[in-house]
């Protein structure tokens, strides 16, 4: 098949022509080939990477529809995959035993980087408002229990698709939010804060470079980054008596 004619699949004909370049390079180097790369005379053309912030409102109409649909534990996934930052299947990792701790540790699955981090304030009192749910049915999870109780990740987003349905017919800007853009809004988020980019990659576990990659796409778009900026030189000719 024209992969041009079929631009859903640019994701993952990109994937392919990379490694696939890779082992060209590769071969190349180690023979001394000069193997043609056959991807080079394609001509396809390289799509815009995505960039979808969460915005609060939009946020908190996604938890609250949720929670309207009876659907808490979804929630509950929303609001630990924007304050963890971690991808869907190590959220779905997350015990109850972290909750107890206050902190959660988790070794990613993609990358296995080993994650150390506390929760926020606000996961906290989400997450204490779970606990009383289950409390108020006689139930109390045991620490190694999942604290969301989905069969598997896929499931996690099926159900955020069913939600997010329901959610863009009051509010059709959510329409195309993925769970995925939790992650990045979180990280986004952890910059707006104050945070270094180090410090942000302790929470996430990206890399640096995937990072810088994230801010540029992200921030660069974000009114509050310039905002602060200005905040910070205004702060700065004051006390240094600058006229301009």
């Amino acid at each position: 098949e024209d992969l041009a004619v079929k631009p859903p699949g640019y994701t993952t004909a990109f994937y392919i022509i990379a490694y696939a370049r890779s082992l060209i390079q590769w071969a190349n180097r180690a023979e001394d080939a000069g193997l043609a790369n056959p991807f080079t005379q394609l001509g396809l053309s390289y799509p815009t990477g995505r960039i979808r912030y969460v915005e609060q409102a939009e946020l908190m109409h996604l938890v609250q529809t949720a929670d309207h649909m009876g659907l808490h534990r979804l929630g509950d996934a929303t609001g630990l995959a924007i304050n963890t930052v971690q991808r869907r299947g190590d959220v779905c990792a997350l015990s109850w035993k972290w909750h107890d701790e206050g902190r959660f540790r988790v070794t990613q699955k993609k990358t296995g980087e080993v994650i150390d981090c506390p929760f926020t304030q606000a996961l906290m009192a989400r997450l204490d408002a779970a606990r009383a749910r289950y409390a108020d049915q006689g139930i109390i999870p045991a620490p190694e229990k999942p604290i969301l109780d989905y069969l598997n990740a896929d499931a996690l987003t099926a159900e955020w698709a069913r939600m997010r349905t329901e959610a863009a017919k009051t509010m059709p800007s959510v329409a195309d939010i993925l769970f995925h853009d939790l992650r990045d809004t979180g990280f986004t988020r952890l910059i707006e804060s104050g945070c270094s980019l180090v410090q942000a990659c302790n929470v996430s576990g990206h890399s640096i470079k995937r990072a810088s990659t994230i801010e540029k796409a992200y921030l660069s778009k974000r009114a509050i980054i310039a905002d602060a900026a200005i905040g910070k030189v205004d702060a700065f000719m004051t006390d240094h008596k600058l006229a301009l």
